[in-house]
């Protein structure tokens, strides 16, 4: 539903409604089964062991969904006393309500996965004030914003079992030591939402050179805050943009870029390591440093030539470089924190023919140093480690293994293309057709390579048979194939 007032040449208001009921999966958890062999492989002597994984759902059958209702209102009022300016304000409040799936992970006794219903009851408000001024050729603004997230909802809780040997159901005291929590402490809540404010100030500045040339800088400020932690994220933006034409039919741009996060670090307070145990009492407590942290660069430029009328190429690059504070990104080299990203893209778009439009795209993407999980796939033998002075047995723990292998899912290489053609019939009715395809690599881990092959296909299409009716469908296909290695560890690694 949307409305829109105005009020004599200085007021203009709008105002826009909707409300939709958004269908959530189900997982019925059937993958997770699973409980080890004991014996000699490739013989008839294996017999069920007693390590396994389980799964239960305390509202097996149940539907999920979310009701989503949206409200939005937007006033501009021209200031007649300074020529030139507006004030603008806009403000949108967002519920949700229904309920969704959430899982909790019982370890140590055995592997159990619970599914259980959690309510879903929150609110999102946006407020944005905006005060726009030009002066000959200078255009100034600056923009207040204000976003307030309520989570109204009841946290659920899950009751873990007590921790003890999985074979003998004994070694309590041993096995709870281990762990941070287990069954003991009672029902634990799971899948718990924060309280988020933000609030944030945005300054833009737009001149007109001659020549048809125009610079635009923008600087803006945010800051995050985690309501139940009393953590930050701040956010520092400032940008320069150069907009030119070359010639008659030859329009020139080039952007620069910084950005910078910094998120709160905090401090994790952990019960000791098998306290009162032998050869316990080993402390790690830490300082969670933020992957956030980050200082990013993008620089673009790119070049657009009108052919003829109605028809438009343009061939752009872009580079980007984020250095993160906290994150290293090769195993080899403690230093490389830093991630360069090079992209070179030709695009067309343009008539056909009479009633045919069509846009097409093909791009090439070489990328230094991606994100991925440095020593994060495998654990050596355990044979490697050294006991522990005073423990029982020689026993070797998790924190005494060396972790090996770099596992990633985005690629060093990356070769794309798009292509979409769309036919009007008529004022009323069009049909469009499309194609997206890619090919990704990246051939720097060291275990394995990595591959993602993407073909992305459809056809839609809308008719419009009255004033009051739109009649609209489509079909679409696609095919992902991609690989990955790692080691599963279950029960004791």
């Amino acid at each position: 539903m949307k409305g829109r007032f105005e009020a004599g040449p200085y007021v203009n208001a709008a105002f826009d409604h909707r409300s939709f009921i958004h269908r959530l999966d189900h997982d019925l958890l059937r993958n997770l089964n699973w409980r080890e062999l004991t014996g000699e492989p490739g013989t008839q002597n294996l017999v069920e062991g007693h390590k396994m994984l389980t799964h239960s759902d305390a509202d097996l059958g149940r539907q999920y969904g979310i009701r989503y209702v949206a409200t939005k209102e937007k006033v501009d009022v021209a200031l007649p006393f300074l020529p030139g300016a507006k004030l603008s304000a806009d403000y949108r409040n967002q519920m949700r309500s229904g309920s969704r799936q959430t899982l909790g992970v019982d370890h140590c006794a055995s592997c159990h996965v619970g599914s259980q219903s959690k309510r879903v009851d929150d609110e999102t408000r946006d407020l944005n004030l905006r005060l726009a001024g030009q002066y000959s050729r200078l255009k100034v603004s600056y923009r207040f914003s204000a976003r307030d997230y309520r989570n109204h909802a009841a946290t659920p809780t899950y009751p873990y079992i007590v921790a003890r040997h999985p074979a003998t159901g004994g070694a309590v005291e041993e096995f709870e030591s281990r762990m941070i929590f287990d069954g003991a402490d009672g029902p634990l809540e799971i899948d718990k939402t924060p309280d988020v404010k933000k609030r944030g100030h945005t300054v833009r500045a737009t001149v007109d050179l001659p020549k048809g040339q125009t610079v635009r800088g923008t600087a803006s400020y945010s800051r995050t805050t985690n309501q139940n932690t009393d953590l930050q994220l701040t956010g520092n933006t400032e940008s320069l943009a150069w907009f030119a034409p070359l010639a008659r039919k030859v329009r020139a741009t080039a952007s620069i870029t910084r950005r910078s996060l910094q998120n709160d670090p905090y401090f994790v307070d952990i019960p000791a390591w098998r306290e009162g145990r032998p050869g316990g009492g080993q402390d790690f407590d830490f300082d969670r440093l933020s992957a956030y942290d980050r200082t990013e660069y993008v620089g673009t430029a790119s070049v657009t030539y009108l052919a003829m009328p109605g028809q438009r190429v343009r061939l752009d690059h872009r580079v980007q470089v984020t250095d993160r504070d906290h994150v290293v990104l090769d195993p080899d080299d403690p230093s490389a924190t830093q991630t360069v990203r090079n992209r070179i893209r030709a695009s067309w778009n343009g008539r056909l023919c009479r009633g045919f439009r069509s846009r097409a795209s093909v791009e090439y993407e070489i990328t230094h140093l991606p994100f991925v999980s440095v020593n994060g796939l495998c654990e050596k033998a355990i044979s490697e480690a050294d006991s522990l002075p005073g423990q029982p047995n020689h026993w070797f723990y998790y924190f005494q293994r060396s972790r090996y292998g770099t596992g990633a899912t985005l690629p060093t290489k990356a070769l794309r293309a798009k292509a979409h053609l769309s036919h009007r019939l008529g004022t009323k009715a069009s049909a469009t057709v499309y194609l997206n395809f890619a090919s990704e690599k990246n051939d720097d881990l060291n275990l394995y390579e990595f591959d993602r092959t993407v073909v992305n296909t459809g056809l839609s299409a809308y008719v419009i048979p009255s004033q009051r009716l739109v009649v609209s469908g489509g079909v679409s296909y696609s095919k992902i194939e991609s690989n990955a290695d790692f080691c599963v560890p279950v029960m004791d690694g």
